[in-house]
């Protein structure tokens, strides 16, 4: 898994929930169909993948990470 919270599969960038950033998951879907990813975490569903809108997440303020701005 990326660092960004996503993942790729088969050329297609999915969202993965942020607690997974720099693990190793298990994605499951079934044969043909991978609009219907699913992260496994201990051989049980965890959560459900979705494709990333690269449109809709760069309109979204970055989130985790604050800026400031030093006054000299």
């Amino acid at each position: 898994m990326k660092n960004d919270a996503t993942i790729s599969v088969g050329g297609i960038l999915f969202e993965t929930p942020a607690k997974y950033i720099g693990s190793k998951v298990e994605i499951r879907y079934p044969t043909g169909q991978m609009n219907q990813l699913h992260l496994y975490e201990n051989d049980r569903p965890a959560a459900r993948l979705n494709k990333l809108d690269p449109v809709e997440n760069s309109a979204l303020p970055p989130k985790g990470i604050k800026f400031s701005k030093e006054d000299k």
